[in-house]
């Protein structure tokens, strides 16, 4: 049992024990960058909320505004219909939830802010889903703001707290919860800023399902669905929609509260919570000895390797695999042209170009979602698959 806060963010108790842990002094952020410091993820013993054990000590907003490295382009999911960007998936999960919520920001002039609008992708998909809305966003990170407003959008930074109270009639936060020191203190703002009935949207990992995010040593809080309406409850709003897995993110969960009055007094009740935390990470450090197990055994055989995926599976492998990167041949994407991937130590190629590297075994370095369809694609090039995740 170890811990560097003192005290459960959401149920205020103090014993915690630990349920993932990195064999050496490497862990990845969630930006794929990797950093010499040691990963813990501890649970709480009374609710059963999974936390970093560097809450309280690193990744402050200095970090997110000078050194957290926020894309500027859009991700691509593959589909059998084409790619679509994650943005627009994204928005069409918060258009179908605010509508069946009844919470939906049309007629008049209502205003719109997503906290954390990254270079603007989401506040544009939501802009054109609600013409008549007034559309802002908050970043703290400068890059990633000053892409926005090129791209037409009113982004503010700094604090949360300088923003007016009962100003917006709805707050957008995707993929910042689990980023925040304290979510308690975080939701609290957000309900200041809301007007009163105004609505909450919340989109990020969920740990009700497999999630590899446990492995980022940068999301400092991991939420089943129980914790995140219990949030709701602590901190002043109504759940009107909770909804866990959409179209190319299965692990991703989507909750949208109103904002009503703060309770006087809240309390955790009930035996804790358990999620797929502590699972999740001990199955892909297993995955990760066995790709190191199969690269030695191809190594030793003459018998050079790509990896297919070269996103955050391909990270993870970075991270927490030994096998080094020089033994990689080549990788393989379907945009080899991406600026991101100029630092791969070895050349990017589409997989129908691998014949030219005189390789014959690929590890399948992509989400879980995308295996059927790469096996078969490889197979109909005379290439043998190897899943890296099982």
């Amino acid at each position: 049992m170890m811990s560097t806060a003192d005290l459960c963010d959401l149920c205020n108790a103090s014993r915690f024990e630990e349920v993932a842990r990195s064999a050496s002094e490497r862990a990845l952020r969630s930006d794929r960058t990797i950093v010499p410091v040691r990963l813990a993820k501890l649970e709480c013993r009374r609710c059963g909320l999974v936390s970093d054990a560097s809450v309280g000590r690193a990744w402050g907003a200095d970090y997110y505004r000078e050194e957290y490295r926020l894309a500027q382009a859009d991700h691509q999911f593959y589909t059998a219909h084409g790619p679509v960007s994650r943005s627009a998936l994204i928005a069409d999960w918060i258009d179908h939830g605010l509508r069946e919520a009844q919470a939906t920001p049309e007629g008049g002039r209502r205003r719109v802010l997503e906290v954390g609008a990254g270079a603007g992708f989401l506040l544009a998909e939501i802009s054109g889903r609600y013409p008549d809305a007034i559309v802002e966003g908050f970043e703290l990170n400068d890059d990633a703001a000053r892409a926005a407003r090129m791209r037409g959008f009113h982004v503010t930074g700094g604090s949360l707290q300088a923003l007016d109270p009962g100003t917006y009639d709805l707050v957008i936060a995707v993929a910042v919860l689990e980023h925040v020191p304290s979510p308690t203190d975080f939701l609290a703002c957000l309900h200041r800023v809301l007007k009163p009935g105004g609505h909450l949207v919340l989109v990020q990992p969920t740990q009700d399902v497999e999630s590899y995010d446990v492995l980022f040593v940068d999301h400092l809080h991991h939420f089943g669905t129980r914790h995140l309406a219990a949030y709701g409850e602590k901190c002043g709003f109504v759940e009107r929609l909770s909804r866990v897995g959409y179209e190319c993110m299965p692990n991703f969960s989507l909750h949208i509260w109103a904002a009503e009055r703060v309770a006087s007094q809240w309390s955790w009740s009930g035996p804790p919570v358990r999620t797929t935390c502590a699972t999740t990470a001990g199955r892909i450090m297993q995955d990760m000895v066995t790709f190191d197990r199969t690269a030695a055994e191809l190594t030793a055989a003459g018998r050079p390797f790509a990896v297919f995926g070269l996103h955050e599976v391909f990270a993870l492998v970075r991270a927490y695999a030994s096998t080094p990167e020089s033994r990689i041949r080549c990788g393989l994407t379907d945009s080899p042209d991406d600026p991101n991937l100029q630092a791969c130590p070895f050349p990017v190629l589409k997989p129908e170009e691998c014949g030219q590297m005189a390789v014959q075994d690929v590890f399948l370095t992509m989400n879980k979602i995308y295996y059927p369809m790469a096996s078969e694609r490889l197979g109909r090039l005379g290439l043998t698959s190897h899943p890296v995740l099982s």
